[in-house]
């Protein structure tokens, strides 16, 4: 078995961003060095468009870099968002099955544990309601408990536990805490919570400004200001835009 999962190697990414008097390529990510080993759970921490979707995008191989290489040492890599692989227009329970069968599991396993992913999720009748009607914590119920039935050797998560009530947040919580105990699979989180990456994770990485570099657990608590100040200044430039 390889403990060798993925691999990233002078990794950059940019994007063509439009302008009022025109276009340019916008850097988002530079040099970027780091790998996954299974066993592991690593925690990115960073503010809005620090480049943390990208990084995950980049590790899932939908993605590809402009510069660097990401190798993927045959490494089965499952990518849980909240903005990503659902059809509004189609129930939970349709969402759910392909969803299933695009991590791979089987038609017959995927009828056989539809039940419990309703279950787990708590949507109750909302299972069979098309996800347009879903509030965004409905969505992370949904895509966490399909998570549960999939077994990545990497599972890529954005962002997910930081949306929903309470309730939820405590049983995603402990869900991947014995996930995380797996020593057959690794964990990549992204989240803007310092506290909840310490609490779950056992590697950090910090994005910011482009870079990505590995932190302890106490840098990244000290961190945790600057990712909420970028916050902050993303979401008063979108409300003076």
């Amino acid at each position: 078995m390889n403990d060798l999962l993925l691999s990233f190697t002078d990794v950059s990414v940019s994007f063509k961003a439009r302008f009022r008097f025109g276009a340019r390529e916008k850097l988002v990510l530079k040099d970027v060095n780091f790998s996954v080993e299974r066993g592991q759970s690593i925690g990115v921490l960073g503010g809005n468009g620090a480049g943390k979707s990208t990084l995950l995008a980049l590790a899932a191989g939908i993605l590809g870099p402009n510069s660097g290489t990401v190798k993927n040492h045959n490494a089965e890599v499952a990518l849980l968002s909240l903005n990503l692989g659902f059809d509004a227009i189609l129930s939970g329970r349709i969402n759910a099955t392909m969803s299933g069968l695009l991590h791979g599991l089987k038609k017959a396993e995927v009828a056989r544990v539809l039940e419990e992913i309703k279950e787990y999720s708590g949507l109750g009748e909302s299972f069979e309601q098309p996800l347009y009607t879903y509030s965004a914590g409905m969505r992370a119920r949904l895509g966490f408990a399909i998570s549960q039935f999939v077994s990545p050797d990497v599972l890529l998560i954005d962002e997910v536990l930081g949306v929903g009530d309470q309730e939820f947040r405590d049983k995603s919580s402990q869900s991947l805490r014995e996930r995380i105990r797996r020593e057959d699979q690794a964990v990549v989180l992204v989240s803007h919570n310092a506290i909840t990456l310490v609490d779950l994770c056992n590697r950090f990485l910090f994005v910011n400004e482009q870079t990505v570099r590995e932190v302890s657990a106490e840098e990244l608590k000290a961190l945790q200001d600057l990712a909420s100040v970028r916050r902050k200044e993303s979401a008063e430039a979108v409300q003076e835009g």
